[in-house]
C-alpha cells in the first residue's frame, strides 16, 4: 500500500521543521586554532600560520596548532622540530628531547635534530651521548653548516678523558673556525692537551 499524499506532506513538514531548528540553534564559536586549521589549505600553510601566531600575540594558540598538526600527522618532522625548539625556550628539556628523538626516528640523519640533541646532552653532561650526536654530524653534515660540531665533539671527548681524540677534533676545527675569540680559546685548549700528552 502506497503512502498517501498526506503522509508525504507531514514527513516533508517534519523535515523542514528539524532543518529550521538546527539552523536557528546557537552556534558554538570556533577557537582560533580550529579556524586556523579550517583556513589553512595544507600542512605547510598550517605550520606557517602556527609560527605566525607564536611570533605574534597568540603564542600558546600557535603551540596548540603545532600540537594539532602532529596529532593529525605524527610524521610531521617540521612540527616536531619546532615543538622541540619551543620546549627548550620554556625550559621543558625532557619534552624537547622527546621531540628531537621523534625526529631522528622519522629521519635518522636529520642534522638539526642531531645538533639540538647534542647540545642538550652536552649541557646535561651526558658526554658520551653528546659525542655520538656530534660525531654523526661531522660524518654527514656539510662542514660549513655544522663546523662547531667538531669543537663540541672535542669538548665531549676531553671530558670523557680521551685527550688524543679531543686534540684531533680541535685541530680539525681550527681551519673551519672564523671567530677570533674562539680561535684564541682553541689555541689554549690545544696547548693544554699537547702539554698533557707530552708529560
Amino acid at each position: 500500500m502506497k503512502p498517501s499524499a498526506k503522509v508525504y506532506a507531514i514527513t516533508g513538514l517534519v523535515a523542514l521543521t528539524i532543518a529550521a531548528l538546527l539552523w536557528a540553534m546557537p552556534r558554538q564559536p570556533l577557537s582560533s586554532r580550529e579556524r586556523a586549521v579550517g583556513e589553512a589549505n595544507n600542512q605547510s600553510d598550517t605550520l606557517a600560520l602556527a609560527l605566525e601566531m607564536i611570533n605574534g600575540e597568540n603564542p600558546m594558540e600557535g603551540i596548540m596548532l603545532l600540537r594539532t598538526l602532529v596529532e593529525k600527522d605524527s610524521t610531521n618532522i617540521e612540527a616536531h622540530m619546532y615543538l622541540g625548539l619551543f620546549s627548550i625556550q620554556s625550559s621543558q628539556l625532557d619534552k624537547a628531547r622527546e621531540r628531537f628523538d621523534t625526529v631522528l626516528r622519522l629521519d635518522p640523519g636529520n642534522h638539526e635534530a642531531l645538533w639540538q640533541l647534542g647540545q642538550l646532552n652536552f649541557g646535561e653532561q651526558r658526554f658520551e651521548e653528546a659525542a655520538n650526536n656530534f660525531r654523526q654530524l661531522t660524518k654527514s653534515a656539510h662542514e660549513d653548516e655544522y663546523a662547531n660540531a667538531w669543537f663540541f665533539l672535542g669538548r665531549s671527548l676531553e671530558f670523557m678523558g680521551d685527550t688524543k681524540a679531543a686534540l684531533e677534533c680541535y685541530k680539525t676545527f681550527q681551519p673551519l673556525n672564523e671567530d677570533t675569540a674562539v680561535a684564541n680559546k682553541l689555541e689554549e685548549f690545544i696547548f693544554e692537551l699537547e702539554k698533557k700528552l707530552n708529560e
